[in-house]
């Protein structure tokens, strides 16, 4: 029997594939669609096949997502009617975070779902390919409502679910999400995920110091072009600018599961002051801040508005690398305590 470690790590590089495939990242492929994707689906399918079930259940029963009403939410509607029409294809279709539960940040907030994929998808490459295709069309909606949106759609298989890490997305997230479409009654038999957490968290720091070493964060390109110190093409950066405060205030979350139990994020930023000082958090609290004045942005071909610049203020890689040191070395004295 393989071990429980093997078949996390396979189970994690499936899902990785499995939302490579499904996002438009993948559009490469197009050229050789089917027999690409017969083999990935094979693949898929035989890791999903020996997945283990995990030792707690949790059931999470989920209330039904209402679009408001308001012209700005038209383009979630939109999405919400594409899902319907694919629900053959979904066990879930849950979307979460600010847009569930009503902290909605204008000019701000991504759309945030996650995308339970039934388990006979699999089985056929034609529903493969065909459920990609309709996927890859949907994901372009995403951007009317979001043009800044990073990461589009979440997804996991039905069989992820038995062996379900946190990793993916806490349940507690999960809990306070609505049901787009599909089954309102999902059971999560959990497994542990901890190498995985701590394994983003290493990832992260690593970025940020490579960032502070060489004036740029290679990750998250607009055109080709990557953020830079200290506003330094602050006139096409936004885009990029974006991501980076939102891995900088992914990091209380994040921190906080690895030492004690998985948490909303946005309940996050006030439990983190157990942990930290103030000046320890001057760049999350910066970060908060400049989300906070998304709501007063006109963003204009990928510029930073410069009260975002103001509010920030600069040198902001080194102020990511030394809080992420911070974080880690918390986190590995209280590992070995």
């Amino acid at each position: 029997m393989r071990a429980v470690k093997e078949i996390q790590g396979l189970q994690v590089a499936a899902n990785d594939v499995l939302n490579w495939l499904l996002q438009n990242r993948s559009k490469r492929l197009n050229k050789e669609e089917s027999y690409v994707m017969s083999m990935f689906r094979q693949q898929l399918l035989k890791t999903y096949e020996i997945l283990p079930v995990g030792s707690k259940g949790q059931t999470v029963k989920l209330k039904q997502y209402r679009v408001p009403t308001e012209k700005k939410y038209l383009a979630i509607y939109e999405l919400q009617q594409q899902f319907q029409e694919l629900r053959n294809y979904f066990k879930a279709v849950i979307i979460h975070g600010s847009l569930a539960d009503g902290y909605v940040v204008d000019n701000w907030s991504d759309v945030d779902i996650l995308a339970i994929v039934k388990d006979d998808v699999f089985e056929s490459t034609e529903k493969f390919v065909t459920l990609r295709k309709k996927l890859l069309s949907l994901e372009e909606g995403l951007y009317k409502y979001d043009p800044w949106q990073h990461h589009g759609v979440q997804y996991i298989s039905e069989s992820d679910l038995g062996f379900y890490p946190e990793y993916f997305l806490p349940i507690n997230v999960i809990k306070e999400g609505r049901l787009l479409v599909g089954q309102s009654r999902l059971v999560f038999n959990l497994r542990g995920s901890a190498e995985e957490q701590s394994a983003r968290l290493y990832a992260i720091k690593d970025l940020f110091m490579e960032s502070a070493k060489n004036g740029e964060m290679k990750h998250h390109a607009r055109d080709g072009k990557y953020l830079q110190e200290d506003f330094r093409m602050a006139k096409d950066n936004f885009y990029q600018f974006k991501y980076f405060i939102s891995l900088i205030l992914l990091m209380p979350s994040l921190f906080i599961a690895l030492v004690d139990k998985p948490i909303d994020k946005r309940k996050s930023f006030e439990v983190i002051k157990n942990y930290f000082s103030e000046g320890d958090l001057e760049l999350i609290r910066a970060g908060e801040e400049a989300r906070s004045l998304a709501p007063d942005f006109h963003i204009k071909n990928n510029e930073i508005p410069l009260i975002v610049q103001e509010t920030l203020g600069g040198g902001y890689f080194k102020r990511a690398s030394k809080i992420l040191n911070l974080f880690v070395k918390e986190y590995e004295l209280r590992k070995s305590a």
